[in-house]
């Protein structure tokens, strides 16, 4: 009677709601914000076609010995095995020898089915029966798996997806399938990391208030745009106390801007005439104008209201400084007599830092190997994952190459997958910026998955495992991502199909970057949760995660960096997190997963972590203390200039950190390739080792937290601590050392 119980147990669980002798029906999970359309007109045609992914079974014992094996090759104290990567072809040969014909026997099922009169138009086998490829009419797929197909539409995005809520499969199939792509889950809302503009910042953290009594000027937002000009939004109040709207106030002669260094008198002023503020076409408008809703809508104010904007000449600021802004109305009263409003004085001091372009990145790192014109080994190339209708745009590479990067080599390589050229996307296009510049000279591949993305990185495993089969194509091998989604989404079945995908690439030499994420340990769709949200893949234990860091200026004067653009001045390296002072737009993901087990290459580190940060830990209730920590190290993350469409603009996300970072690996790959020795392939176990062995290898970040998302503040987040934690991994590269270590055989230390 135990035996069924846990039998019963075991296959709700799996989602299996009904089971005879011969077929298995499985259920969908319809998350709450998929809702099934009930318009007859959206009704699916019979013949509209559906594209699926099967996912061949893995034989457990047989992922085990891969698991093993990956730990034998990137273990830098194995040194019979360290560094002794295999090819696709023989990993399958030797280790995952069951995936051949477990996906045979599957694909012969789909055969027969189609030479039965099941309307299958295209049947098509990855190289080794990992995946299946299906293409076929919605009635076709309602009789091959037993379903009801019905469109939904997600409340949140509006997107579409045709779902059944069950299907069934013959139990001798339903055995070797892993995974139906396509029809065992709904679309995941993906999360780009996508970088905040600076012009579009959102922080709401400390929304400006007013006394009730005060006829004081609100200054909402204060930013510095790619010029280094000071912005001010600053909204509009009446002599009368009450708010203006839809136009200024009648006796409304001007602003007086008061600007002063942290703690001394006033630098100086600046006073904009009311015909300064009508004639300008930004200056003061309602919250309905494009140029300020944004900033409107981040503050909750009405519509109506009026919004000045102004802007200050650089040549007033200092870099990294700390100002205060405050500001007054000027009013008249038919006298010729100014009368003055109360001051209104903004919620933070605030200080401008460098824009982030390739020179100053290759500054704050000390990254000095090769050159513009310095000859790269034929053998490496990098690649960039482009998803979710994100193209690149090659004319804004090459302008960007032209005014930040002149003195480096872009290499845009091949595109494999659809690029729609006439519809670009920022996202993939920054990437590639900074992955091509910071490994100047080494080709850059774009690898598209274009409008089809869901979530699942399924289609850019079988676009690399394709490559692998044709051997005209050198398959580029570091890899940098810059979508995740939060774990829930994908739920245990999915990660651990990926993770098994992602050890066999690791295993191959490859080396995968993945942006940390830009909210922090919560999430801005369900808000402070009673335990922390890690985001996948970027908590993937076979993908190096990669934190957001950001420069202040130093108020102890310890540990100073220096960077020649800004000499003399001693810089501190810190968190990235939403700041009305820093103006950082994004706090950097990390924590703990809700469904990967911790690596052995991290846990000693993660322990440490543990037993020294005492009770700025959140409760045990929050997180799983034994479950993969992440991110793995930092890189900085905030002030990128992009170039896109012809404009430059500033952006912050960890999704710029991690195509940066990538691209310095590269370089490292390529001094390694020339020298004799093998691709780094799966970094993360060399990288704790080194930490633990060389730890000037790495700048510990010790300062900042991730409770904060673009919404809220929560009570828990995890906070910088010496050595590993779980906000900025490891620390951000110290790249001489590192390249030193990394670019002869390891053989640091007898004892370590």
């Amino acid at each position: 009677m135990m035996i069924l119980l846990v039998l019963l147990i075991s296959q709700i669980l799996n989602g299996i709601v009904a089971r005879s002798v011969d077929v298995v029906t499985i259920a969908v999970d319809r998350p709450e914000e998929w809702n099934l359309v009930e318009s007859k007109s959206l009704i699916p045609n019979t013949d509209e076609l559906l594209e699926c992914i099967i996912v061949t079974k893995s034989n457990p014992n047989q992922v085990e010995q891969l698991r093993r094996k990956l730990d034998q090759v990137s273990n830098p104290r194995d040194k019979e095995n360290y560094g002794k990567y295999m090819t696709i072809n023989d990993i399958h040969k030797t280790i995952l020898t069951d995936t051949r014909p477990t996906g045979e026997k599957i694909e012969k099922w789909l055969v027969e089915q189609k030479q039965q009169g099941i309307q299958i138009h295209t049947i098509k086998p990855s190289a080794h029966n990992e995946f299946i490829k299906i293409r076929l009419p919605v009635n076709a797929a309602e009789k091959l798996f037993q379903a009801k197909f019905r469109r939904h539409r997600n409340v949140v995005t509006n997107q579409m997806a045709l779902r059944s809520e069950t299907y069934s499969l013959p139990l001798s199939i339903h055995t070797k399938v892993a995974w139906i792509h396509g029809i065992s889950a709904f679309p995941s809302r993906i999360t780009r990391h996508k970088k905040e503009s600076v012009t579009k910042r959102n922080i709401q953290l400390v929304r400006s208030k007013r006394a009730t009594s005060s006829n004081a000027p609100i200054i909402q937002k204060v930013k510095f745009d790619l010029h280094q000009n000071g912005q001010l939004f600053v909204q509009l109040i009446c002599q009368n106390g009450e708010e203006a709207r839809l136009t200024i106030c009648p006796n409304f002669h001007g602003l007086q801007i008061f600007v002063k260094l942290q703690q001394t008198p006033t630098l100086f002023t600046t006073v904009l005439s009311r015909t300064d503020l009508i004639t300008h076409p930004l200056s003061c408008v309602p919250c309905t104008n494009s140029n300020v809703s944004s900033t409107c809508n981040s503050q909750g104010l009405n519509e109506s209201a009026i919004m000045c904007t102004m802007s200050i000449d650089k040549s007033r600021f200092k870099n990294y400084f700390l100002y205060q802004f405050s500001v007054r109305s000027l009013f008249g009263n038919g006298t010729n007599t100014t009368e003055y409003s109360n001051i209104g004085i903004y919620r933070s001091l605030v200080f401008r830092s460098l824009p982030l372009v390739p020179g100053v990145a290759m500054a704050m790192y000390n990254i000095t190997y090769g050159g513009k014109y310095a000859k790269r080994s034929p053998l490496l190339r990098q690649g960039v994952a482009g998803f979710s209708s994100q193209y690149i745009n090659r004319a804004s590479i090459k302008s960007f190459a032209r005014v930040y990067a002149k003195k480096f080599n872009l290499n845009v390589g091949k595109i494999y997958g659809k690029n729609n050229a006439s519809n670009p996307g920022d996202e993939s296009t920054i990437d590639m910026e900074f992955m091509s510049a910071m490994g100047s000279g080494i080709p850059t591949d774009f690898i598209s998955i274009g409008p089809l993305f869901d979530g699942l990185i399924f289609d850019w495993i079988i676009k690399i495992l394709e490559m692998a089969q044709d051997p005209s194509i050198l398959l580029p091998r570091v890899h940098t991502f810059s979508y995740s989604t939060d774990e829930p989404n994908y739920g245990t079945s999915y990660i651990d199909i990926m993770e098994t995908k992602l050890m066999s690439l690791g295993l191959a030499g490859f080396t995968m970057f993945v942006a940390s994420g830009d909210d922090g340990t919560s999430s801005r769709t369900l808000g402070c949760g009673a335990t922390g949200l890690a985001q996948y893949p970027s908590s993937s234990a076979y993908m190096t995660s990669v934190g957001g860091t950001l420069f202040v200026r130093s108020s102890t004067n310890t540990s100073c960096r220096y960077v020649k653009q800004e000499r003399g001045v001693c810089l501190q390296e810190v968190v990235a997190s939403l700041s009305d002072q820093t103006l950082s737009s994004i706090t950097s993901g990390g924590g703990f997963s809700a469904y990967i087990g911790q690596p052995d290459y991290q846990k000693a580190f993660v322990d440490r972590y543990l037993n020294i940060s005492g009770k700025q830990i959140p409760p045990s209730t929050f997180f799983n203390k034994l479950a993969r920590a992440y991110p793995d190290i930092s890189f900085a993350a905030v002030n990128f200039v992009e170039t896109s469409n012809g404009q430059s603009f500033l952006v912050d996300g960890t999704s710029g950190a991690s195509p940066a970072i990538a691209g310095v690996f590269s370089l490292i790959n390529d001094y390694r390739l020339q020298h004799g020795l093998p691709f780094l392939g799966f970094l993360n176990p060399t990288l704790y080792y080194i930490a633990k062995c060389r730890p000037d290898a790495f700048h510990d970040i010790t300062v900042g937290d991730n409770r904060c998302n673009k919404d809220t503040c929560c009570k828990y987040g995890f906070y910088a601590q010496p050595s590993f934690d779980a906000v900025s991994g490891l620390g951000s590269i110290n790249f001489p050392v590192l390249f030193d270590i990394l670019t002869k055989p390891l053989n640091i230390s007898a004892n370590c």
